[in-house]
């Protein structure tokens, strides 16, 4: 479930870049925004390789391969 709402913050984000980039872009210039454009996605790849992370976590020690606590 966790890998679900990574793809759909990825989806989002994507689309958040898109809208961002037709409007600020041609507005304030092409060099300072294009940081954002890479950034915001980054990020919320970060957070969606971190949920995949902690749901395979989850799953070890649910199946007692990792006895934690």
């Amino acid at each position: 479930m966790n890998s679900q709402w990574g793809l759909l913050f990825l989806l989002f984000t994507e689309l958040f870049c898109m809208k961002y980039k037709a409007t600020v872009l041609e507005a304030v210039g092409r060099d300072r925004n294009c940081l954002y454009l890479i950034c915001i996605p980054a990020f919320y790849y970060l957070i969606y390789l971190q949920m995949l992370y902690f749901d395979w976590l989850n799953c070890l020690i649910k199946k007692n391969v990792l006895n934690i606590g």
